[in-house]
């Protein structure tokens, strides 16, 4: 069997994903939660989608969901690798590093590495051709 590989386009495509999601990651993180400005002006009663983005994103990695989100997704893409579970599992486990949930989504990353070296799913129509033993 040959190992999980996504085609050219889908790879790019991961890449994108992954870039993209570091970079919003990182805006949340040094624009959003970390600006004291906009901390202060949220604690002084300011109600704006900033506010609520940034109480938001402080409920979720408080509570490891971003870790935890991508934990999953890799052990489900390591069971029955996807591109799309890869991608899934990319994009929450650049959330989780960026947004302090580093241990369990440094797990989630070792994960999706080690999806590429398990075996593929084997085609469809090749395991219909091969005879069945009674």
């Amino acid at each position: 069997m040959t190992p999980f590989l996504p085609a050219r386009a889908q790879a790019i495509a991961l890449v994108t994903l992954l870039a993209a999601s570091t970079a919003g990651a990182h805006w949340l993180r040094y624009d959003v939660i970390e600006n004291a400005a906009l901390a202060l002006g949220c604690d002084a009663g300011r109600g704006d989608g900033l506010c609520h983005m940034r109480t938001g994103m402080v409920w979720l990695f408080n509570h490891g969901v971003f870790g935890g989100l991508a934990l999953l997704a890799s052990v489900l893409n390591l069971w029955r690798p996807s591109v799309r579970q890869t991608a899934l599992a990319l994009i929450a486990s650049a959330f989780g590093l960026a947004l302090y949930n580093t241990a369990v989504s440094a797990l989630a990353s070792a994960f999706i590495v080690m999806a590429f070296a398990r075996p593929g799913a084997a085609p469809e129509r090749l395991s219909k051709a091969l005879p069945q033993a009674n």
